[in-house]
């Protein structure tokens, strides 16, 4: 097919966006902690106490001028190049979807090529029908790409106060992921000034200025950097803002705890209270604002319903087990501020949350099956009795797996109370109910987890779902696998004992968790 030539108009508007970066009162926090000094009457400390030099800035940048200028013109030429191309096939398109024309895939790559060419040889001819000449254009986009280059950091600065010294990869490694300037200092005044303890990290950005204290293990070459980012990523998150699904990537995997303080959305103004115990702590914890009626299935399936509101709820990762930790119905009162100060500094001092239901009446202990209801006060006593083999079902009322297997557990309960066995069939709804915290039990991972905790030793062994999830046969299998239950029963032997229980209500789960913890 004959491609048509088509006359471009060269690029009308070619924008960079840029950022400017202003210090307050034109000087930097380092400076500024010098005059302060000064000014306070503290004695003057010398200009080589501070690891960096404007001389050496200048002697670096006059050495390099050479290269950035040769760099110069081959960056604009490449980015004229690249915008012509651009331009080219975002015409080729428009001309394409018209249906006026139609191209092969080696035609538009071809009629893209011609068009980007005429595109840069109208710029090279200078100005035709007020266009720019090349020098004109080159000029304006060397004073753009001057313009956008601080907008890769934002106003701040992180200054690091200690005596390790620090290679220049280091350097460049801390650098490349700071969002703000970076500078180090030996002074311990500068750093008095600042409220630092040497060796100290004093972070100053839009969010505000915080102080980081360093361990002995932080404050080495080897660690300093992961330090600072990890720094820079609490900085980074509100002091006492909303978390909610478009920005909770800022407080994933921060070093610090994360306490959710959970009320109803149209009443966070009333908890405006709280604002200054969260800047108090802010280097060492994290106070986010949660929605409840956006989260309440993610709270409840925790522990959090709405009688408790508001609330301080944390989640802490601990010896491989979620330990959660909750206050209920908070104030401002010292309560309140006693366990906030606990969750920044002091976890351990705090009791962990177990949520459960209550203990049920002898009557309602197990269903007309045999099948026991355990919940969490009353874990101990029946999956952990030395004196039996317990089989226990951890299951939950939404999962579809768990409401296919739940009928058969009453078939094997009844099958096993017309044999006279001792093994205890159980069950747990993990929904309303945490397992206890201790080392003999592990976590649970998915729905349904089945468990036999073997007499004498409470030795806790797992099924393991093979191809296909589990039913009473394979339970009736792994029983007989680890327990003494006759080898010859079968489910059979429940016919004339199994009475059906009631059906489970059906659980609706929300189609979207508003946000994911």
């Amino acid at each position: 097919m004959k491609i048509i030539a088509v006359v471009c108009a060269v690029i009308g508007c070619l924008k960079i966006v840029s950022c400017d970066l202003v210090k307050e009162s034109g000087k930097p926090t380092l400076e500024k902690a010098h005059i302060e000094k000064e000014t306070q009457g503290g004695v003057h400390v010398g200009e080589d106490k501070t690891e960096f030099s404007t001389h050496e800035h200048e002697d670096a940048a006059h050495d390099n001028a050479d290269v950035s200028e040769s760099m110069h013109g081959s960056t604009i030429n490449k980015l004229l190049e690249d915008l012509a191309r651009t331009e080219a096939e975002k015409r080729i398109k428009k001309l394409i979807s018209s249906g006026n024309v139609k191209m092969e895939e080696s035609e538009v790559q071809k009629a893209v090529d011609e068009i980007a060419q005429q595109i840069l040889e109208e710029v090279k001819e200078g100005k035709k029908d007020g266009k720019e000449t090349l020098d004109e254009t080159m000029e304006k986009l060397a004073q753009k790409e001057e313009e956008a280059e601080p907008a890769a950091k934002i106003e701040g600065e992180c200054i690091l106060f200690s005596q390790i010294e620090l290679s220049a990869e280091v350097t460049e490694q801390i650098n490349s992921g700071l969002k703000v300037s970076f500078q180090k200092s030996t002074d311990e005044e500068a750093a008095k000034a600042l409220g630092v303890t040497m060796p100290g990290l004093y972070y100053k950005s839009d969010e505000g200025e915080y102080v980081f204290n360093l361990s002995e293990e932080e404050n080495t070459s080897e660690n300093i950097a992961t330090k600072i980012s990890k720094s820079q990523d609490i900085a980074r998150v509100p002091v006492f803002g909303e978390l909610y699904r478009e920005n909770s990537h800022l407080y994933e995997n921060l070093s610090v705890p994360i306490v959710y303080f959970v009320a109803k959305k149209p009443d966070f103004d009333n908890y405006k209270w709280a604002a200054p115990i969260a800047e108090s702590l802010k280097s060492h914890l994290k106070i986010a604002m949660l929605d409840y009626i956006t989260t309440e299935f993610f709270l409840n399936i925790s522990g959090v319903n709405g009688s408790m509101l508001p609330a301080l709820f944390i989640i802490v990762p601990k010896d491989q087990r979620l330990h959660k930790y909750l206050l209920t119905n908070v104030e401002n009162d010292k309560r309140t501020e006693e366990f906030l100060q606990q969750c920044a500094y002091d976890i351990s001092s705090v009791e962990p949350y177990l949520m459960g239901e209550p203990r049920p009446s002898e009557e309602n202990m197990a269903n007309e099956a045999g099948v026991v209801n355990i919940v969490a006060c009353t874990f101990n006593e029946i999956a952990l009795n030395p004196k039996v083999d317990t089989l226990v079902v951890y299951y939950a009322e939404w999962c579809s797996f768990c409401k296919n297997l739940l009928p058969g557990l009453d078939k094997i309960a009844a099958a096993l109370k017309k044999a006279s066995s001792d093994v205890v069939i159980s069950r747990m709804l993990m929904s309303k109910n945490d397992v206890p915290l201790q080392k003999e039990v592990e976590p649970i991972q998915a729905y349904p987890t089945i468990r036999i905790y073997q007499k004498e030793t409470n030795k806790e062994i797992e099924f393991e779902i093979q191809d296909k999830p589990a039913d009473a046969e394979s339970v009736l299998a792994f029983l007989k696998a680890h327990t003494n239950i006759p080898a010859d029963l079968t489910l059979e032997d429940s016919a004339e004992t199994e009475k059906k229980a009631a059906p489970t209500p059906e659980a609706q789960i929300p189609q979207e968790v508003k946000v994911d913890l």
